[in-house]
């Protein structure tokens, strides 16, 4: 797994010693006021052994990265890139509130879509998360998301940006 470079930030490959990053964004209520119940102890750490691991076998399986911007050398935030079988992947970023609105969500998806898309050649990414959640809103439209159907459950809002919509973006730039 690379490490991802943008102009303000660094998606580094999540490692061993990210383990007290991730449990403290998922056991954190404000972090995970629209994604879960907020997770703690042994089931924090066992979500991140299974990242971890995830994260160490060949492509296609689920990877993290962490946020991190130079010259810090702190991480303080994730993105995630999971294969849905189908020449896709579910993408998803978790922001500590301190750090949200800042932009740092758009660049590290960014980042990832561009990896995603020249790298591992991937057709479509989406993304899901639950009503009333303007950040990601704005943030799926900012990148060139579009609506997708929405499905029953807890996260029924559903974007989807495609190869040829991201390519397309790119040539605007």
């Amino acid at each position: 797994m690379d490490t991802l470079a943008g102009p303000r930030l660094h998606l580094r490959p999540l490692s061993p010693g990210d383990a007290a990053l991730y449990a403290g964004l998922y056991a954190d209520p404000d972090t995970m006021r629209h994604v879960l119940p907020p997770a703690a102890g042994e089931r924090a750490r066992r979500a991140f052994d299974a990242a971890l691991a995830a994260s160490t076998r060949p492509w296609p399986t689920a990877r993290v990265w962490t946020l991190v911007r130079p010259p810090e050398t702190q991480a303080f935030g994730l993105v995630g890139l999971d294969p849905d079988g189908l020449g896709g992947a579910e993408v998803g970023a978790m922001i500590p509130p301190a750090r949200q609105g800042q932009g740092y969500a758009t660049e590290a998806l960014a980042l990832l879509a561009a990896h995603a898309f020249k790298e591992l050649g991937l057709v479509s990414l989406h993304t899901r998360h639950a009503d009333g959640h303007g950040l990601a809103e704005g943030l799926m439209r900012r990148l060139g998301f579009e609506p997708a159907p929405r499905q029953d459950g807890p996260h029924p809002v559903r974007w989807r940006l495609s190869r040829a919509r991201w390519q397309a973006l790119q040539g605007d730039k």
